[in-house]
């Protein structure tokens, strides 16, 4: 009985290792096409903040996943990136002061 446990345990263990590292491994790879997407548009990662991924709620039962980025020029602002079916877009520009979205802000040209 007891070996029966043990492999049901280890069982469990390695499916919950794989299910995190999956998860680890989409982060980081929507950093990575952040970082390659603003390389293209012609910012060093001396301009901006060091990405953070954050896992916004937009609606009740609705989480979108976001990279927060903060440019050093605009140090009021944050900037959340997400994945779309065109590649890297701007989802929401947020001034910390206030807390509110921008809707007419853009992201800062180069």
């Amino acid at each position: 009985m007891k070996k029966y446990i043990l492999i049901i345990f280890v069982f469990l263990l390695v499916f919950i290792g794989f299910f995190w590292y999956s998860e680890y491994k989409k982060v980081e790879d929507l950093k990575n096409e952040v970082v390659v997407y603003l390389t293209n548009k012609g910012f060093t990662p001396e301009e901006y903040s060091t990405p953070k991924y954050v896992k916004r709620k937009v609606m009740k039962g609705l989480k979108v996943r976001n990279v927060e980025i903060i440019f050093n020029e605009e140090r009021n602002y944050s900037y959340y990136y997400g994945l779309s079916a065109d590649g890297i877009v701007l989802l929401d520009v947020i001034n910390k002061d206030t807390g509110e979205s921008v809707y007419d802000k853009e992201e800062p040209i180069k």
